[in-house]
């Protein structure tokens, strides 16, 4: 075999084909390399898969031009097929113990072509078989903008209307969140955001009303080797949200919470695996009974 492997190229300009309602420059921002980098197939990979998640085309292929340019440099083709923006659905269930669920919803894959993305959806719950005290919805929308500061950055906004009549407690209330998920490749994603609530609580204490606004914080590592049958590797997520209002008696509090999980394959086919979980969380601050029904740990 003889190789001629030419000249050492480098990164050149990126060309986007195919992109009619998505922003081109969107798409070259999203690249994983500067013009003028050492050229390397891997951040080619890597680019195909982020344009993937989005969300937003149907397909995505990434590949080098034919030609190294007269300056040392290649250019680098993106070759984009966008899915349909708009959206619906729905759907019904029904359990024996429960009754049945119907739910609604509509969005948006790329609202101002950026590849933003909404969700309106609405639910109710626990019909035929439960009295209206005891029906349960969810009712609201979730916005999605990728690249809010860097490539690795989204802004997630959420907004929902809620009634939840488990066992032990009975909510109606409101839940919003405004937070920013930054992923570093597949393996990592640290989220930071505030998220206020304000809801009214009967359980076996009495009712209570709360209202107040939690600074979340979490980190998600995942080094396992497929998403839905993981044979090695490990998951972890940890938790913190320090929260302050009217919590009850008190003003303030805070809440932890840490899963883990471990897989270890047996033999050499993966045919066996030992998985194990384990998982923590408690909230300071506040009494038993001050603690909203719903940040409690059953």
């Amino acid at each position: 075999f003889v190789v001629d492997p030419g000249r050492q190229a480098r990164f050149g300009r990126v060309e986007v084909r195919g992109a009619r309602d998505m922003d081109p420059e969107f798409i070259v921002g999203r690249a994983p390399f500067e013009a003028g980098e050492e050229y390397r197939p891997q951040p080619l990979e890597d680019y195909a898969r982020d344009l993937r998640e989005l969300g937003a085309f149907d397909g995505v292929r990434v590949v080098p031009g034919d030609t190294v340019d007269a300056d040392g440099t290649i250019p680098i083709i993106v070759e984009v097929t966008e899915r349909k923006p708009r959206f619906f659905g729905a759907a019904a269930q029904w359990s024996t113990t429960e009754g049945a669920l119907l739910s609604a919803w509509w969005g948006h894959r790329n609202l101002f072509g950026g590849a933003e993305t909404i969700r309106i959806e609405g639910a109710v719950s626990r019909l035929f078989l439960n009295s209206y005290e005891d029906l349960e919805y969810r009712a609201g929308f979730t916005f999605t903008k990728p690249g809010i500061w860097t490539n690795r950055d989204s802004l997630v906004v959420a907004n929902y209307f809620v009634r939840e009549t488990p066992d032990a407690f009975t909510r109606t209330g409101y839940d919003g969140a405004v937070s920013i998920v930054r992923k570093y490749g597949e393996r990592a994603q640290y989220t930071v955001g505030l998220a206020p609530t304000v809801s009214k609580v009967e359980d076996v204490f009495g009712t209570h009303d709360y209202a107040y606004v939690g600074l979340v914080g979490e980190a998600k590592f995942d080094t396992t080797n497929d998403r839905l049958d993981p044979t090695t590797g490990y998951r972890l997520t940890v938790g913190v949200e320090p929260a302050a209002g009217r919590i009850g008696d008190a003003t303030a509090m805070v809440a932890m919470s840490a899963k883990a999980s471990t897989y270890v394959p047996l033999d050499e086919a993966n045919r066996f695996v030992l998985a194990g979980q384990v998982q923590f969380g408690s909230v300071f601050g506040p009494s038993l009974k001050d603690v909203p029904a719903n940040d409690r740990f059953y």
